[in-house]
């Protein structure tokens, strides 16, 4: 039974109150564009998403941008590096932490209140910082609230077989990363890449939606995990060339994988990534990474930087990780825009 309904602020509202300045907007639409260009080949470099569990304070989320910033431009002509914040979760029984976006003050549920504050962390991570912005869509409002502040969106293994998300994502305008179901059926992987990439036409909101595709979704491999619960990863050669298979047979192109370091590829220990990480840069088809990183390692309840959910590496060791990353990779074909060296 629903107990409650209370009305919160309305998103035109809040995207009048909170938005770019000028500048901040074409370095964002610039960064669609290069995200978009890395995924499709036309440029050559690495793909690495990163960031915490979850973003759970926005001056924390900052102080860890400003670094990945100025780690970027040590290693940009390989690697484009994009902050993983995620403003909601998911979370596997539906309790704890839920995301800045539902506790903004880690304990209550202030959704208005959490609205608002995710708006203008990640605002303010864009102008600060001039990278772009990655987030897992779990809600249809995050769209509403934020669309035009996100550059890259994810669905999670608990999303990416609905149908609903993945009409959705087959009408976004940015890039799309789609991973593999809690029990790694990559088959399912598959089916879900190319209902993404495919026109869609569905009801939503007492109306019927059409879709074009979305060119720019790739797959993701996070690992999975059995009904005892443990823990098994996707990250091998096997694995990708058995994806690459399965998308074939669906007609779906499958030229971008993106290797999930941590969740069941790691067994949820952190420092697990980084051998994954060095390993998957050399597998054939793989052109980008996600790590969970913060400021500190670990996770804690309720410490600066440190996660509140799965752990993360810390930032010596991600910057560490990066640069080594950076050593083994090839020059990349591909020039930054004229938008991303103003940043």
């Amino acid at each position: 039974m629903f107990q409650r309904f209370e009305k919160i602020i309305k998103p035109d509202k809040l995207r009048k109150k909170i938005r770019l300045d000028k500048t901040s907007v074409r370095v964002k639409e610039s960064n669609d564009r290069i995200i978009k260009d890395i995924i499709s080949g036309a440029d050559k470099r690495f793909l690495i998403v990163c960031g915490p569990c979850g973003a759970d304070n926005a001056d924390a989320v900052l102080e860890f941008c400003l670094k990945l910033k100025e780690l970027s431009l040590k290693v940009n002509d390989k690697i484009f590096l994009v902050p993983r914040l995620y403003t909601a979760k998911a979370r596997s029984a539906g309790d704890g932490y839920l995301g800045m976006m539902f506790q903004p003050d880690d304990e209550k549920i202030e959704i208005e209140k959490g609205i608002i504050a995710t708006r203008k962390m990640l605002a303010n991570c864009i102008s600060r910082t001039g990278l772009p912005i990655a987030d897992e869509f779990l809600y249809m409002e995050q769209l509403e609230y934020n669309s035009d502040l996100v550059s890259y969106y994810f669905l999670g293994a608990r999303q990416s077989n609905t149908p609903l998300y993945r009409n959705i994502a087959s009408g976004l305008e940015c890039a799309v990363g789609v991973k593999n179901d809690l029990s790694g059926n990559l088959a399912n992987l598959a089916g879900s890449l190319h209902a993404v990439k495919t026109r869609k036409d569905f009801i939503f909101r007492n109306g019927q939606i059409s879709t074009v595709g979305n060119e720019y979704s790739h797959a993701v491999l996070r690992g999975y995990s059995n009904a005892r619960g443990e823990f098994f990863s996707n990250d091998d050669q096997e694995s990708i060339d058995e994806l690459k298979k399965h998308c074939d047979d669906l007609g779906v192109p499958c030229e971008f994988v993106m290797i999930d370091c941590s969740h069941a590829n790691s067994k949820k220990q952190a420092k697990n990534q980084i051998d994954n990480a060095l390993n998957a840069v050399k597998k054939d088809g793989v052109r980008g990474l996600m790590l969970e990183s913060y400021l500190y390692g670990g996770c804690a309840k309720n410490e600066y930087g440190v996660s509140k959910i799965d752990e993360c590496l810390d930032w010596e060791s991600t910057q560490e990780l990066i640069l080594k990353l950076y050593d083994l990779l090839p020059a990349a074909e591909g020039k930054a825009s004229d938008a991303e060296n103003q940043q």
